[in-house]
């Protein structure tokens, strides 16, 4: 993968390859996604992912939108997986901040990659105002905000649910009741938290 071919390469201070430097300087250029490599666009997608991590933005990513979109298209669910799993470990060293893991959270499709971002969004968001639970608060609106894409609120919800903390019941319990389909309650039922069923979430 990129980042074992080139771990530094993530725009942190060491220089990046020239096309990537390229892609990066054109990321308003319309159908830009189109002249990259699968290879190559997995590498632009690190790059902007903690790039985006480091701007203090608005939690709206909307530059990165056509590039997740085809992250989604193109790369499989295993690779998008690991790129996740990437973005974390510079989240976690500090290189980047925790809002680079948010474009895993609203252009992702698959429910196992949102729930692991969730999961570790929830973990690594700095506390505000010293509140222990600012990160899953901060996922709770997110949840709120999804309405009408069960997928993301599924995702959000079970990442939650896979924390094991009981100080999130207030939050979560119940929510399960705002999915229609009966797999999305069968697969929020089957979520377990270390030891721990789900009867308190109802």
């Amino acid at each position: 993968m990129f980042w074992k071919r080139k771990p530094k390469a993530s725009d942190g201070g060491q220089p990046l390859p020239p096309q990537v430097r390229n892609a990066l300087d054109a990321t308003d250029q319309p159908d830009l996604e189109d002249s990259l490599d699968d290879d190559m666009l997995e590498f632009v997608a690190f790059a902007m992912l903690t790039r985006h991590g480091r701007s203090h933005a608005p939690a709206d990513p909307s530059s990165l939108d056509n590039l997740y979109a085809a992250l989604v298209k193109r790369l499989s669910v295993d690779r998008r997986r690991r790129l996740e799993q990437a973005v974390r470990q510079i989240v976690m060293k500090g290189e980047t901040g925790v809002l680079a893991l948010l474009p895993f959270m609203q252009g992702e499709t698959d429910r196992t990659v949102i729930s692991t971002a969730a999961l570790d969004y929830a973990m690594l968001m700095p506390r505000v105002n010293g509140d222990p639970l600012s990160g899953p608060k901060f996922l709770v609106s997110r949840f709120d905000e999804a309405k009408g894409n069960d997928a993301v609120r599924l995702g959000i919800l079970t990442g939650l649910i896979l924390l094991g903390d009981e100080r999130l019941l207030p939050l979560v319990k119940g929510r399960w009741k705002e999915f229609q389909s009966a797999e999305d309650r069968r697969r929020l039922a089957a979520s377990r938290s270390g030891s721990e069923g789900n009867s308190k979430l109802t």
